[in-house]
């Protein structure tokens, strides 16, 4: 009777104050603007990262090695050592166990290896000290396209194999006309770019020891100089891209070895968005230009938005499957300083959520 008294005489009774959840700490980006961080997922949970840290002094860059089980909430240091090669330290994962890390790009070639998924590293022996660039296409083979040592004038390349996974290499191939940014399919398939009169690239189907021409179509004139690349599509074929001094900028795929071409329209909003594409397979990429994801179910002859990241971050995309993909984050701030982050993905890119990115 007492409260409903108080209650009908509209007197507030204190409720007892429930404890507060203390919210969670906000996801962790790369230590300092001087690391470079790079990433490989195999699924949703299971990841590695390479984080290279700038040094101004002779003894190199720092490079650890990190590996995650739970989808990035957790990260656990498997490797640290010293880096000498330029740019960042690219990781690759063919499965749950086999590894490699090497240069993002050309110059001084270096390598490590795990057969165990990074519970223990190696430092295969390279056996160059010139510049160079090294990729994958297996746990056991591997190239480096290397600028030419001692070998004659007009050999500008030399292009080394291993086919035990990089403990022994032999060179396979000088040429004139091999440049940087080889994608090789396996122990057999291999396309090159080139700088030429006219669109083409080049094919081997016997693991880089001879190259086939494959011509381009296009608006280049014959006579232009032209430079082209390729991109390896998952299940088969490829995506070449050519840009000529005389005519435009064009992109074909092909199915057949480069036999047909068939044009290829630009992502939206403009060609950059090439950059930033991933392939799930033959028909389905993805890409994404200023935080908006676009979509293509017809190998790139027409894309559709689905949806904008309203926020001030660069998303790299990376897909795993239909479902499922991380993305990196990149942010240069007014005074060049640089932030890097890490996203995933359970619905095809619609929404992402912020995870944890290493920390040395």
């Amino acid at each position: 009777m007492g409260i409903a008294s108080l209650t009908f005489l509209h007197v507030n009774i204190p409720l007892p104050r429930l404890p507060q959840p203390t919210p969670p700490p906000p996801p962790q980006l790369s230590a300092t603007d001087f690391d470079t961080v790079m990433y490989d997922f195999v699924t949703p949970s299971l990841g590695w990262a390479t984080d290279t840290r700038s040094s101004q002094t002779l003894a190199g860059d720092d490079l650890w090695i990190f590996g995650t089980s739970d989808g990035a909430r957790h990260w656990k240091k498997q490797f640290h050592t010293s880096w000498q090669a330029d740019p960042g330290a690219r990781i690759v994962f063919f499965d749950r166990r086999h590894g490699f890390v090497y240069p993002a790009g050309p110059g001084l070639v270096d390598l490590y290896r795990t057969v165990d998924g990074g519970a223990h590293w190696t430092h295969p022996t390279v056996p160059f000290g010139f510049s160079g660039e090294i990729t994958f296409a297996d746990p056991n083979d591997g190239w480096i396209l290397a600028e030419a040592a001692g070998a004659a004038p007009e050999v500008t390349t030399q292009l080394y194999r291993t086919i035990d996974g990089g403990d022994s290499w032999f060179l396979v191939a000088s040429s004139s006309e091999l440049v940087f940014g080889l994608a090789m399919r396996g122990p057999a398939e291999g396309w090159d770019g080139t700088t030429a009169d006219g669109p083409e690239v080049l094919l081997s189907q016997d693991g880089g020891r001879s190259w086939e021409p494959r011509y381009l179509p296009g608006d280049g004139s014959p006579q232009s100089i032209c430079s082209s690349s390729v991109t390896l599509l998952p299940g088969g074929g490829v995506v070449a891209r050519s840009s000529c001094k005389v005519g435009s900028n064009e992109q074909m795929k092909s199915f057949d070895d480069g036999q047909t071409w068939t044009p290829v329209d630009n992502p939206p909003p403009d060609e950059s968005s090439w950059d930033r594409t991933t392939f799930l397979d033959r028909l389905h990429w993805w890409t994404m230009t200023g935080g908006d994801l676009w979509k293509t179910a017809d190998g790139g002859q027409t894309w559709k938005d689905y949806g904008l990241q309203i926020n001030d971050w660069e998303y790299i995309p990376h897909a795993l499957d239909a479902s499922h993909g991380w993305a990196q984050l990149l942010h240069t701030g007014p005074d060049e300083s640089r932030q890097s982050g890490l996203v995933m993905t359970a619905d095809g890119g619609i929404h992402w959520t912020q995870v944890n990115a290493p920390r040395p």
